[in-house]
């Protein structure tokens, strides 16, 4: 029988029993669900706020109060070097717009900051990786 844990939520300030993923044994997919709310709504960082929370950045129902739906639909990190990615930055964190990305990935995906990232089309990582003027030495 799996263990049951009575946690306050950070939003209601209710007890709610949970899936004992948390607190002392917090894992890898809790600590993200957790930045996840956190980024939308309640903190009080001038950068999130500009990020997220100022543009409308959400998370769906499904996974807003409910860590086991979350962890239903995203699965297990598939390696410690591995976050969580929005594929389309200008939506909101919900199934189909997510996915597990190394930073990499993610640095590939990034919305336009300027016209120098306008002009620039990968990070640095993927340049040297795909990059012929280095040869074989590099």
């Amino acid at each position: 029988m799996p263990k049951v844990v009575l946690e306050r939520d950070p939003e209601t300030h209710q007890f709610l029993p949970t899936h004992g993923e948390s607190r002392l044994h917090e894992t890898p997919e809790y600590a993200a669900w957790g930045s996840m709310r956190r980024r939308c709504y309640f903190s009080g960082d001038p950068k999130q706020v500009r990020f997220y929370q100022s543009r409308g950045v959400t998370v769906c129902d499904r996974w807003r109060n409910s860590y086991p739906n979350f962890l239903a639909d995203m699965g297990r990190k598939p390696t410690p070097r591995h976050t969580l990615d929005r594929i389309d930055s200008d939506k909101g964190y919900e199934p189909g717009n997510y996915r597990w990305a190394t930073w990499t990935e993610q640095a590939n995906n990034r919305r336009p900051a300027g016209a120098y990232w306008r002009r620039v089309a990968h990070s640095l990582d993927e340049y040297v990786l795909v990059s012929p003027a280095h040869g074989a030495n590099w």
